[in-house]
């Protein structure tokens, strides 16, 4: 899989990736993932893009199940040229004036261009202009990425310069309570005041020339600021003071059912600029005058309590609660029931109630956890701590809690007994305790079933005799509780049975022998084990019969009786052997004078050898040492025997089954040619007498071996004098080593050069040396083959072979590489034509990696197959093709013609009355050629630079403009119409004669959204035509004249009344009259 598509976007945006799939089954599924996240499953990725670095990913997977990933980064760049202006609109002398670069891309800006209005420029970040005076000043910015992407941004204009008006405020600076305040605006401006703006604490609140504002308590900042009809401002800030007061307290536990009559009252009163005194009266005749008065009350009831507090300002407020205070008795409780109980289960506590009122509500808890409302409890418990808590609540909400802590405790008898049934002499048997409580153990009771007992944790306790015994075990909690568990029989003792083995203890040589167990014992024997060294072994019960080998072994038994008791036994018996053995150094030899032979004696005993007597077949007296070496008078076939004897008597005899041989040694001779070329073959055979049979054969080449068989080919490298030996070697130990010298002629050195490249369509001299023949392949394209040097021309990689003969006849090859180069083939860009501040892509291609562009002038890079150009004049690049062969470079040019960008202006918006007749005053820079005014509505012209236009509704106006480059500009223009009667037409006669001309008296006119009411009278007020809400300008709408459905015959005089309605919503009445001419 490959994914195709831009590696560089110059704008976030929706783009498409496609898969390149290669592959022989068909693709049944893709995941598309961006930066790991998985976003389509599409075979193609539509996806947005903000800008960053991204990973693209592609997996498929084929419908068998194979599948294969590939990963593309990308970068999604974005430039945006913005700045703003320090103090744009100003009205001082001071010309100087900041610009504020606030351009931004996601991976840098490269360069900046300013164009101030001015006829200067700047390439700065954030340039300060001075201005040469007083006017209104377009400002162009364009910022450049270091991707080459480019954005404009224009202020148009971006810098007014007026007079500043000034401005004060005159009112009050402190007001005692919130409220309604009139503040107004003292101006001073040589211009006429278009707009005034107050705020308050900076928020905006009004645009009349005064200020009324409702303001709340606290301190405020009051600013008005004023703007000319030129729009330059003043502000001016006044700080003022708005004071209250709030009275409010609450009280610490207002209702209460104790005797405790004091109640703290908590002051919370506020004011914004602090509480200078507070006057309680607490409903009972008593007053205070502290911050957080302690009151004691008389007795029991409800209380109205006032608090009135005055701000430092003298402003005060009152604050009443009635009631204030309430005053209850509580009720008291408590729990009845037991506090411990032995063991686990359902318990009942209850209550005891004291309380003057009703009780309301029981609320149980059980650690915590309610449990239960009744008035009494019923719980189960587990063994555990507990605290039982009672909470009762009466009618009036005073309520009481008590608690309890109780003890529900458990405890469980448990016990066993180390190896209770057993067989053994040992009758003390050990009693492991396990028994448990919740709270712990205090006091044990055992009885052992001989009257014997225990108060111990884990008693060890020694029986009477054989038998069985019961016992019991009384374990007693720290609270008294105890539990009992009794065992029926808990121990049980038998006696052991006795045995032995009887056999004999030492056997002479292995072999199978049989040994008997001798069993004493009270109970029938049931089962029967024996071992041999500690592995069980099968045997027939009391008897093993079993094949032993020689050693030392160690037989047990082991018997079982029918109560499972157990007894065994073990013996050590030994089973001896001997065996008489031995080998001989080289038993058969070779040499005249290799008559000393070795005896090396491998016989053995499992208990050791005590004597040896050897017989050497040649007729020598016996010899008994161990090792002998034995020197024989003459080459010959001799036959040899040993005898051993064990410790222990045993003996073994052991005859070689091959007799010693000694033979002769051979004789050896080598044939061969004596000289031969280097780097040939050469054959060496072998001539070889030998009574004993040959077992190898070593050819060596100046003491390197080179072969082990009877025959030698041997390729010799270099000329030189060789020494050939041969070393033959028999079965039996002989070695004879024979030489021969052979001469090598030396090979000619053909040297052939050089390896080199050419460029295509070029050639070169080929040379060979050290021959008296030479011969070139191919011939192809070669001055002469069969001479030492000739000339190649080959238009393609080519491998040349020369083949050269010596005097000697030794013949030598060799060969060259002549690599052919393929130009550069410089391919680039046409001439291009583009608008300044625009770039556009130069490319690239050819037989080369590496391409270099200059000038440096407008480009984002000087290298690489695809840079981008924005020069700021007509360019014309170079671009040379870098040859990495032999090959020369390649070179080209590129002219880009930049067009000025125009600039287009179509005037100030327009606020005009319908019907008014206009030419836009459109002005343009920059050679432009063609206009395009949209929409067309109501124009006389949309391909002119001045169109007219007659005001009938509220529009917008785009003029687009376009030089002989292709360089484009666009201003917009709004034009706001206000209707009034002047915009409205109405006839003061008609003539409904049929002729198609004056026929119908309607309503026409600019700016008018519809009528409203059309309404004709005749001279003595009565109604003959009435329409209501229709379009203007439409006669379909309108008077035909007929009264009735009858013509009027005469002229006659009609008055009418009429309501229009502007297209800005206002409504015009008009009435006159018209005439009816017949």
């Amino acid at each position: 899989a490959g994914i195709a598509g831009d590696s560089i976007r110059c704008t976030p945006g929706t783009y498409q990736y496609t898969s390149i799939i290669n592959s022989l089954d068909r693709i049944q599924s893709f995941q598309w993932k961006v930066n790991g996240v998985a976003v389509s499953s599409d075979s193609n990725l539509t996806h947005l893009f903000t800008a960053g670095n991204y990973t693209l990913q592609l997996i498929v997977q084929t419908i068998n199940g194979c599948y294969d990933s590939t990963s593309r980064n990308i970068i999604i760049d974005s430039v945006t040229a913005n700045f703003s202006v320090t103090n744009p609109t100003r009205c001082a002398t001071d010309l100087n004036v900041q610009f504020n670069n606030l351009s931004g891309s996601k991976f840098g800006i490269a360069s900046y261009a300013w164009t101030f209005g001015d006829g200067t420029v700047s390439t700065a970040t954030n340039p300060a202009h001075l201005y040469p005076g007083y006017g209104n000043y377009d400002v162009r910015l364009v910022a450049n990425s270091v991707h080459g992407c480019a954005d404009t941004f224009n202020i148009q204009p971006a810098v007014v310069l007026h007079p500043l008006p000034t401005v004060r405020i005159n009112g009050d600076s402190i007001h005692c309570t919130p409220g309604t305040y009139n503040y107004s605006s003292l101006v001073n401006s040589i211009q006429r005041i278009q707009t005034f703006q107050w705020k308050v604490n900076g928020v905006a609140v009004s645009t009349d020339s005064n200020l009324v504002h409702n303001f709340a308590a606290g301190n405020y900042t009051i600013q008005v600021m004023v703007r000319t009809i030129n729009g330059c401002i003043d502000s001016f800030s006044r700080t003022i003071i708005i004071d209250s007061v709030g009275a409010r307290f609450n009280i610490t536990d207002p209702v209460r059912c104790a005797i405790n009559l004091n109640v703290q009252f908590n002051n919370i009163s506020a004011s914004k600029f602090g509480i200078s005194s507070y006057a309680w009266t607490f409903g009972d005749g008593g007053n205070a005058t502290a911050t957080n008065p302690i009151h004691t009350y008389p007795g029991y009831g409800s209380y109205d309590v006032r608090l009135i507090a005055t701000s430092v300002h003298g402003c005060t407020d009152t604050f009443n609660l009635a009631p204030a205070v309430v005053l209850h008795p509580l009720p008291t409780a408590a729990i009845n029931g037991d506090s411990i109980h032995c063991r686990p289960g359902t318990y009942q506590y209850t209550s005891a109630i004291n309380s003057v009122n009703r009780i309301q509500a029981f609320q149980w808890l059980v650690n915590d956890v309610a449990v239960a409302s009744d008035s009494n409890l019923n719980h189960s418990f587990a063994a555990g701590n507990y605290t039982v808590k009672l909470i009762v609540r009466t009618i009036n909400g005073c309520y009481d809690t008590v608690s309890r802590n109780i003890i529900i405790d458990s405890v469980k008898a448990t016990f066993t007994a180390v190896n209770p049934t057993r067989c053994a002499t040992d009758l003390t048997v050990q009693f492991n305790n396990g028994s448990g409580s919740k709270f712990g153990i205090s006091s044990y009771g055992w009885t052992f079933g001989d009257n014997g007992s225990s108060t111990t944790t884990n008693p060890s306790h020694t029986y009477p005799g054989y038998g069985n015994y019961n016992v019991r075990l009384i374990a007693t909690s720290v609270h008294g509780c105890f539990d009992t568990l009794d065992l029926r029989p808990a121990i049980i003792l038998h006696p052991l049975p006795a045995v032995a083995i009887t056999g004999d203890s030492i056997n002479c040589k292995p072999g199978t022998f049989t040994y008997n167990s001798n069993v004493s014992s009270i109970d029938a024997i049931q089962g029967y084990e024996w071992k041999v060294n500690g592995s069980i072994v099968p045997a027939q019960n009391g008897v093993l019969q079993r094949s032993f080998l020689a050693g030392n072994y160690i037989i047990g038994v082991k018997v079982t009786t029918s109560n499972g008791c157990t007894g065994e036994y073990q013996r050590s018996i030994i089973v001896d052997s001997v065996k008489a053995l031995f080998s001989v150094q080289r038993p058969i030899r070779c040499g005249s004078t290799d008559l000393a032979v070795t005896f090396n004696n491998l016989s053995g005993s499992k208990f050791g050898i005590s004597n040896y007597k050897w017989n050497f077949g040649d007729g020598s007296p016996e010899v008994t040492s161990a090792n002998p070496v034995h020197n024989y008078a003459a080459p010959g076939t001799y036959y040899i025997k040993l005898i051993a004897q064990s410790i222990h008597g045993c003996t073994d005899t052991f005859a070689l089954p091959q007799p010693v041989i000694i033979y002769a040694t051979p004789t050896v001779a080598i044939n061969s040619l004596p000289e031969v070329c280097a780097k040939s073959s050469l054959q060496f055979t072998s001539q070889v007498t030998s009574q004993d049979q040959i077992i190898a054969y070593e050819w060596r080449v100046n003491n390197i071996v080179q072969g082990t068989a009877t025959s030698l080919t041997y390729l010799f490298p270099t000329a030189g004098s060789y020494d050939v030996k041969l070393t033959v070697t028999t079965q039996n130990g002989c070695a004879v080593i024979q030489t021969k010298t052979i001469t090598v002629r030396a090979l000619p050195v053909p040297a052939a050069a050089p390896n080199t490249a050419i460029c295509i369509g070029s050639s070169i001299q080929l040379n060979a040396f050290d021959g008296n023949n030479y011969s070139w392949s191919p011939a192809t394209a070669l001055s002469n083959p069969n001479i030492a040097s000739p000339t190649a021309s080959p238009v393609v990689d080519t491998r040349y072979r020369v083949t050269v003969t010596n005097q000697y006849g030794c013949i030598q090859k060799d060969s060259i590489l002549i690599r052919v180069d393929k130009k550069v083939g410089l391919q680039h860009s046409p001439d291009m034509i583009t608008c300044r501040g625009t770039a556009v892509r130069l490319n690239a291609s050819g037989n080369t990696p590496t391409f270099i562009w200059d000038p440096a002038t407008g480009l984002n890079s000087t290298t690489g197959t695809s840079v981008t150009a924005n020069p700021d004049l007509t360019t014309t690049y170079r671009v040379i093709g870098i040859s990495q062969n032999v090959c020369p470079s390649d070179t080209g040019f590129v002219k880009v013609t930049v067009g000025d960008v125009p600039t287009v202006n179509a005037g100030p918006d327009l606020v005009i009355n319908a019907g008014t007749q206009i030419v836009f005053p459109t002005t343009t820079t920059g050679g432009v050629t063609g206009y395009l005014w949209t929409p067309s509505t109501g124009l006389d012209c949309s391909t002119c630079p001045t169109p007219g236009f007659t005001a009938d509704q509220n529009i917008r106006y785009r003029v687009s403009v376009r030089t002989q480059y292709g360089c484009t500009a666009s201003d917009e223009i709004q034009v706001t119409v206000l209707c009034n009667k002047g915009a409205v037409y109405i006839p003061n006669a008609f003539t409904p004669n049929g002729d198609g001309r004056n026929d119908i008296f309607y309503v026409n006119g600019f700016g008018l959204a519809k009528v409203k009411s059309f309404n004709v009278f005749d001279r003595w007020g009565k109604n003959v035509f009435s329409r209501n809400n229709f379009p203007a300008g439409n006669s379909s709408y309108g008077w035909n004249g007929r009264v009735g459905g009858m013509e009027v015959n005469t002229t006659t005089t009609f008055v009418y009344v009429i309501e229009v309605e502007c297209s800005e919503g206002t409504t015009i009445p008009m009435k006159g009259s018209v005439i009816l001419i017949r």
